[in-house]
């Protein structure tokens, strides 16, 4: 009897042992995390993409043949989650949303190790609404490599794309991702996140984005180790920065008297710089020969490992998205914005329609868009889009035929041009550019002309200009439903644009006097119809005689006089006693004016003298340097 329970003693060491020894073989999978490149997060942005984070995962111990173990992977960042949702499941209720997460980069056109398997197989989308906990995998073997399966037993790829689920404003979880350790030493095993997006705007500049990732799941038999928790995918930069003029032809906005109604008046050029050179992208890469693959139907299929210079990811179609939805897509490039406000009625407003530092460019990708030469260092081509269609389709307005200025109406005769609409009664209208190409690793400053036309003689003020990305909008969108999309921090502060001024002369009659025995005739002449030398548009208008003396005078109602004709007043029938001097504004050019004084105090003697006005400018300023009143021209 002691020598069997002597025995059984033995037996249960032994199993102990061996049971010590199972546990110490099996080896945890080791997972690091990097990022190929830093993207710029562009502080006015709402759904700013993120670079790519990867998960190398080594080492591990093979699990038992069958059904992988599966892990549920959580990203949690900085900042609200806005990438696109690309189907809404009701039960269980899940967002599934375009970010995804990829094993060994299928298709990625490198070699593979295993011929149609890892970064060799066909990229395949596990559907989540179809399998919540994950898609069928099973572990496989080929030429000493483990494999993952969509059947056991079988030699076809199991599915390689996990879709995100936004899990909190912040969060992105990953379920039933399966676990396949590549145990071999040096293999490496991936998981690949991409397509990340979040509301930079709610961010400062200068924040390092870093996300943290946590993982539930996996067995006893398929352990994993993180060895870093996080890495750096993104910077929030100030990216953009906007100005009026800035050129030779243009210091400042243009002021424009309403003195005729003119074919068109140069305004102005307003600029849009790129503060990092990444700031301006296009929707997706385009191809390298000018005028080509601009229609959005160019896919990037293929992880990113450099700085993205485009608005969308990684594409792919998923099973169950929405109709017209893909994942990765952006809705259109970058846009520009530039909204006028407070134009005066009857004012209309033209911009050019590409970037005027190509406007020589003579090739084209769409109907009236035209691209620069290749070599240029601006952006090649920018299509315009009119009024409010900051959302609209990609390329949606290039049918539309733009205007081009005859040679002499503004400074670019080649340069096409659009109305943008602003109403008869006055106020405000917009116009919206896109990048359609752009150059990588250099800041870029971009620029469009503006030219206005007034209605002679009758309005006048100030108009405004703000300038900043597009679509944009106060509130940011959780998911976002387009791509991009934009703060505007220059909502609040616009910048004075163009001034249209009233036309106007302005005469200075410094002696006159309806005092005692002496009067005082004054004549203003409306030069402005001349077929002769000067070949000077006619303009009608207004003078008005303003009095300053004693005592004081009775208002003068305003003299018409047409082009070519002249009128005046008799001082006496209107303020008799008076002594002072006239300032006469007239609403037109090339006013001139007499004035003859008369002394008719006795009926014996008389005497008169007659002088010219001082002619004083348009009275915006009196000053010295300028006026023919300071140089004695009389």
């Amino acid at each position: 009897m002691a020598a069997f329970r002597r025995c059984v003693i033995a037996l249960a060491v032994l199993a102990l042992f061996a049971g010590l020894a199972s546990a110490q073989i099996v080896q945890p999978m080791t997972c690091s995390f990097t990022s190929g490149f830093t993207a710029n997060a562009r502080v006015e942005g709402k759904t700013e993409l993120l670079a790519d984070m990867i998960m190398t995962c080594t080492g591990g111990t093979s699990p038992g043949a069958g059904a992988l173990t599966t892990m549920n992977l959580t990203v949690n960042l900085p900042a609200a989650v806005t990438s696109r949702i690309v189907q809404s499941v009701a039960s269980p209720a899940a967002s599934v949303s375009e970010a995804l997460l990829l094993i060994d980069d299928p298709g990625d056109g490198n070699a593979s190790l295993v011929a149609g398997f890892g970064n060799g197989a066909t990229p395949t989308v596990c559907q989540y609404s179809a399998f919540v906990n994950g898609c069928p995998s099973f572990l496989g073997s080929s030429g000493g490599f483990p494999i993952m399966t969509s059947l056991n037993g079988g030699n076809t790829t199991a599915a390689n794309i996990y879709q995100g689920v936004i899990t909190g404003t912040n969060a992105i979880t990953f379920f039933g991702v399966p676990v396949l350790p590549p145990v071999t030493s040096g293999a490496l095993r991936k998981y690949r996140f991409t397509n990340f997006r979040i509301n930079a705007s709610a961010l400062a500049a200068g924040t390092n984005i870093i996300p943290s990732v946590g993982v539930t799941g996996g067995t006893a038999s398929s352990p994993i180790t993180f060895t870093q928790s996080g890495i750096q995918v993104g910077t929030v930069q100030t990216s953009l920065k906007v100005s009026v003029a800035g050129n030779a032809a243009f210091t400042t906005f243009t002021t424009i008297t309403n003195c005729a109604t003119a074919s068109v008046t140069p305004a102005g050029i307003i600029t849009f710089t790129e503060l990092n050179p990444s700031a301006f992208r296009t929707r997706t890469a385009p191809n390298a020969t000018a005028g080509s693959g601009f229609g959005g139907t160019l896919t990037q299929t293929t992880p990113q490992s450099t700085a993205s210079y485009t608005e969308s990811g990684y594409e792919i179609a998923t099973p169950g998205a929405t109709t017209g939805v893909t994942a990765g897509l952006a809705d259109f490039g970058t846009r520009l914005k530039a909204v006028f406000s407070n134009v005066p009625a009857g004012v209309h407003v033209f911009v050019s329609v590409g970037n005027i530092l190509n406007a020589s460019a003579t090739t084209q990708i769409a109907s009236n868009v035209p691209v620069a030469s290749a070599g240029n260092n601006n952006t090649n081509s920018l299509a315009l889009l009119l009024g409010g269609a900051e959302n609209a389709s990609y390329l949606a307005a290039t049918a539309a035929t733009p205007l081009s200025f005859s040679a002499g109406g503004q400074p670019l005769s080649t340069t096409p041009f659009v109305d943008i609409g602003v109403p008869a009664g006055g106020g405000g209208g917009q116009a919206v550019w896109e990048i359609l190409n752009t150059n990588t690793g250099q800041n870029e400053a971009i620029s469009f002309l503006v030219w206005a036309t007034v209605p002679a003689g009758t309005t006048t003020g100030q108009a405004s200009v703000n300038l900043s990305y597009a679509p944009s909008g106060a509130a940011a969108p959780t998911p976002a439903t387009t791509i991009p999309n934009f703060v505007d921090p220059n909502a609040s502060t616009p910048m004075n644009s163009f001034l249209v001024s009233t036309c106007k002369s302005v005469l200075l009659f410094p002696f006159v006097s309806s005092l005692g025995g002496f009067d005082t005739g004054l004549a203003i002449a409306n030069t402005s119809t001349d077929t002769g030398v000067y070949t000077t548009t006619p303009q009608n208008g207004t003078c008005t005689f303003n009095l300053y003396g004693t005592p004081t005078p009775v208002a003068i109602p305003p003299v018409t006089i047409a082009s070519g004709n002249t009128a005046g007043i008799l001082l006496s029938s209107l303020n008799p006693g008076f002594t002072g001097y006239s300032i006469a504004t007239c609403t037109f050019n090339f006013a001139h004016g007499f004035a003859y004084v008369i002394d008719w105090t006795t009926a014996l003697q008389s005497s008169a003298m007659g002088y010219l006005a001082l002619e004083m400018g348009n009275g915006t300023t009196r000053n010295a340097a300028i006026t023919n009143e300071a140089q004695g021209v009389h």
